[in-house]
């Protein structure tokens, strides 16, 4: 597991390269020890058939769940949060994609046919938690996997949260995990705030996923389940996201300077996390 794991880490030396990390022993050390974090997760990816390789791999959906890890990490400590929530919190994240691959096929072949493909992606959600749940993850390590997304479920779940007054370590941790997937778009590295026209990664994000005719047709069915809701304001449910993770900007805004006395700019905090990790990577030693 462990060899195997390493040789999955060499993912990002690309990526290092380009942000003029230059010590590729570094950069594949650091994010083999991210996985070994949650190598527990690796065999769910494994049976989902993500693992494989090929023209048909999936691999990407691995990387993406592996630098979710860490930005996780990064914002729990930066926020406080204790070592054993931190840690159900990773592995919630690694996890939260774990059948991506079987969801999007699933997606696709509804799509042609004109059925439901939120539906079918619902479905899919449903075998996935049975799946984790059969394994033996705990009850929290599911919700913090299954808190990502723009699925009406988690939307409403995250903003009765933000609706309290005061939040538990619990409440902050799910708004992590939900706000940590919609700050991520494959494994790549967020783009500075100040180079987008309206925003930050977030709006980023929601154009790309507007312009996506599959989310599209998703994004109508459950817009319509959330016109139930007055919180949403009769917005589609991209915008809704948006609306819940710039929300939950303001409370980790919050929380950091109660905690460190920081006083950051909440749009911010996707590219801080991120020069978080890179530092951590240059100060990663190259042999143990």
């Amino acid at each position: 597991m462990i060899k195997g794991i390493m040789c999955f880490m060499r993912i990002k030396n690309k990526e290092m390269e380009a942000e003029n990390i230059t010590q590729d022993s570094k950069a594949t050390r650091f994010w083999a020890s991210v996985g070994l974090k949650v190598k527990e997760g690796f065999k769910m990816h494994q049976k989902s058939g993500q693992l494989a390789k090929g023209p048909d791999s999936w691999r990407n959906v691995t990387k993406h769940c592996l630098v979710q890890v860490a930005r996780t990490e990064t914002l729990g400590r930066w926020l406080g949060l204790s070592g054993t929530l931190i840690d159900e919190m990773k592995l919630g994240a690694f996890l939260h994609d774990f059948d991506k691959k079987q969801e999007m096929i699933a997606i696709r072949q509804v799509n042609r046919t004109g059925a439901s493909p939120l539906a079918a992606a619902r479905a899919e959600y449903q075998k996935g938690e049975d799946l984790l749940r059969n394994a033996g993850f705990s009850s929290s390590v599911r919700r913090l996997a299954s808190s990502a997304g723009g699925d009406a479920p988690q939307l409403i779940e995250t903003q009765r949260i933000l609706d309290k007054e005061a939040l538990s370590d619990e409440d902050m941790a799910y708004l992590i995990a939900h706000y940590v997937d919609d700050c991520s778009i494959g494994s790549d590295w967020v783009k500075p705030s100040k180079a987008e026209e309206d925003g930050n990664i977030i709006e980023y994000r929601a154009k790309g996923n507007k312009a996506n005719p599959i989310h599209e047709r998703i994004s109508q069915e459950i817009t319509a389940e959330l016109s139930r809701y007055p919180e949403f304001g009769g917005m589609n449910n991209v915008d809704a996201a948006s609306l819940v993770s710039h929300q939950i900007e303001q409370r980790l805004a919050q929380r950091i300077k109660e905690r460190t006395g920081e006083d950051i700019d909440p749009l911010t905090i996707p590219e801080l996390v991120d020069q978080k990790i890179r530092e951590a990577i240059e100060k990663y030693p190259e042999t143990s």
